[in-house]
C-alpha cells in the first residue's frame, strides 16, 4: 500500500435541518427509547456508513436500522424526504446542504473539530468513543500522517476489497471492545475514589508520591496519628492491598486526567470530585518535591 496514493476523507453525521435532534446525544436517546424505529441511509452493508453505525451502537447500546441505497443522491433524498432520520456524509457535501438550509450536522467523525465546521463537536466530545477508520483515494504522506495523528484505527487505500474492509471492521470492533473494557475499569476506579473524603483524597495522593506519614502530617497541618487513620481508610475504600497497588491506581487516574466523563451503556458518568483532588494534589506534590523514579514506592513488578 503506497502512502502517496492516500488522502484523508473525514465524515460527519447529519440530520434534516428541522429534525428534533440537535446533538448526537439527542439522536442516541431517541434510538434507545424506540429501538429499531429510527433509520440511517447509507451505501452497502460493508460501507463506512454502516461500519460507523455498528461502532456507535456498540458504544452506546442504542439500536437503529440501516437502509442501503445505491447512490449518494438517493441516500440524501431519502433523508430530506423524511424516510430516514440520519446519514453519514462528507463535509463538503454537507456544507452545500447546510448553506441551502436542508441539513444540520450533529457530529463530526474525526478526532478534532473540522476547520470548515468549527461549531460542530466531534463524536468523542459528545462522550462516544469509537475507533476511526479512514478510507482513502489519492494524496501524499502528509495526509496519511494526519490521519494517524487523529487516532485512526485503520487506513484503507482505494480501491480496496470487501475482505480488506471486513478486516478493518473486525479490528475496529475489537478495538472498541478494548476501549469499552478500559472505560469500565476506569469508571470502577472512579467509583472507589469517589468514596474518599477530600482529606482522604489528599492523603492518598501524598502517600502515593512516597511521602512518609510524618511528612504528610506536616504538610496537611495535622498529627501523624491522624494521617495513619486516614491512610488506613484510603486503603480500605480503594480496596488496595499494598502501597504498590495504590501507586498504580493513582498513576491510572493521572493517565486519564484529561477525561472528565465516561459514557457507558448510553449513560454519562461524571468524574467525582475526590479524583480531581487526587490528581491535583499529586501533581502539586511532585512539582514541589520531585521524586526520582528509583526512589518511588516499588510497584512490585
Amino acid at each position: 500500500m503506497q502512502a502517496r496514493r492516500m488522502v484523508l476523507e473525514p465524515a460527519v453525521i447529519s440530520v434534516k435541518a428541522d429534525s428534533p435532534y440537535k446533538t448526537m446525544k439527542d439522536f442516541i436517546d431517541a434510538a434507545k427509547k424506540a429501538p429499531k424505529q429510527l433509520a440511517q441511509s447509507g451505501g452497502s452493508i460493508t460501507s463506512r456508513d454502516n461500519l460507523m453505525r455498528l461502532l456507535i451502537q456498540k458504544a452506546t447500546g442504542a439500536q437503529w436500522n440501516f437502509i442501503s441505497f445505491p447512490s449518494g443522491g438517493e441516500r440524501l433524498s431519502n433523508l430530506l424526504g423524511g424516510h430516514v432520520q440520519m446519514m453519514v456524509i462528507e463535509p463538503q457535501e454537507a456544507g452545500e446542504q447546510i448553506r441551502a438550509g436542508n441539513l444540520r450536522v450533529i457530529a463530526s467523525l474525526t478526532e478534532k473539530r473540522l476547520a470548515t465546521l468549527p461549531n460542530v463537536p466531534t463524536i468523542k466530545e459528545q462522550g462516544i468513543d469509537v475507533p476511526i477508520v479512514f478510507m482513502t483515494a489519492t494524496g501524499d504522506v502528509e495526509t496519511v500522517v494526519r490521519a494517524m495523528k487523529q487516532n485512526a484505527s485503520d487506513l484503507l487505500a482505494k480501491p480496496f476489497t470487501a475482505d480488506a474492509l471486513l478486516g478493518a471492521v473486525t479490528r475496529s470492533i475489537d478495538l472498541s471492545h478494548r476501549l469499552d473494557d478500559e472505560h469500565r475499569a476506569l469508571l470502577m476506579l472512579w467509583r472507589l475514589a469517589g468514596r474518599l473524603t477530600p482529606r482522604e483524597a489528599e492523603v492518598c495522593a501524598l502517600v502515593a508520591c512516597g511521602s512518609a506519614n510524618k511528612v504528610v502530617a506536616a504538610r496537611l497541618g495535622t498529627t501523624e496519628k491522624t494521617i495513619k487513620v486516614h491512610r488506613g481508610r484510603v486503603m480500605s475504600k480503594l480496596a488496595a492491598t499494598s502501597l504498590a497497588e495504590l501507586v498504580r491506581m493513582v498513576d491510572r487516574l493521572l493517565a486519564a486526567e484529561a477525561r472528565t466523563s465516561i459514557r457507558i451503556d448510553g449513560m454519562e458518568r461524571l468524574r467525582p470530585r475526590p479524583v480531581d483532588i487526587i490528581v491535583n494534589s499529586t501533581k502539586q506534590a511532585r512539582a514541589d518535591s520531585p521524586v526520582p523514579p528509583d526512589d518511588r514506592p516499588s510497584l512490585g513488578r
